[in-house]
């Protein structure tokens, strides 16, 4: 069995009855965030809370904070930060929701962190590189694993870190061997190809530096 593994079952095991565990008690059997976020991933695990988790099973559906801004809009997109913990591409998670929701939309839930998009439902902000999931009772969009590094290196100057995300998001995206052919496709939709693509290059250059010493 994996570390990983281990990590989970843990996870399980202290939440099998239904009930919410923090960060910290989490870290306090030690569990690490990886494992968290590859349970929050794969929809076993839900953050209900600022780090605060509660296995799926025990939730009538997988994606609560999802479910809770589809109430109110009926056109959005999680992007960003958010489809970048979905996919497993950071091990920060972050404090807000951030969706892609019509312009001119004000979301008032402070959990909630709005990314204008234009009207036209046609837009590429809103078709290309935009997946639909189902937790078996609600249809979700969110921008695939390409897409979400596409955001990410365009938004990398006005996120919090943002780039620093994006050179973690990178790293995790190489680990899980993601489509560099896609990507460079969707990159080439919003004008970035080329500059991710260099660096891509120079993230190779690095790495094959430090494989001499």
């Amino acid at each position: 069995m994996t570390k990983t593994e281990i990590q989970r079952n843990a996870i399980a095991d202290l939440l099998k009855d239904g009930q919410n565990a923090t960060w910290t008690e989490l870290q306090a059997i030690g569990v690490e965030r990886r494992a968290v976020l590859g349970m929050i991933a794969s929809g076993e695990l839900l953050r209900v809370d600022h780090n605060v988790y509660r296995l799926a099973a025990a939730n009538p559906g997988k994606f609560p904070e999802w479910e809770d801004i589809a109430k109110k809009y009926s056109d959005f997109v999680v992007c960003l930060l958010s489809a970048a913990q979905f996919h497993g591409l950071t091990v920060h998670l972050p404090d807000q929701l951030w969706v892609g929701l019509p312009l001119g939309s004000k979301p008032t839930n402070l959990t909630v962190r709005c990314v204008q998009y234009p009207r036209n439902p046609d837009d590429r902000r809103w078709t290309v590189g935009v997946d639909t999931i189902t937790d078996g009772t609600h249809s979700f969009n969110v921008t695939s694993r390409e897409r979400t590094i596409v955001d990410l290196f365009i938004w990398r100057k006005r996120l919090p870190d943002g780039e620093r995300f994006f050179a973690e998001a990178i790293n995790e995206f190489d680990a899980q061997n993601g489509n560099r052919a896609l990507l460079a496709k969707i990159g080439a939709e919003f004008g970035v190809d080329r500059a991710i693509s260099e660096r891509l290059v120079w993230k190779g250059h690095v790495e094959n530096a430090r494989s001499i010493y």
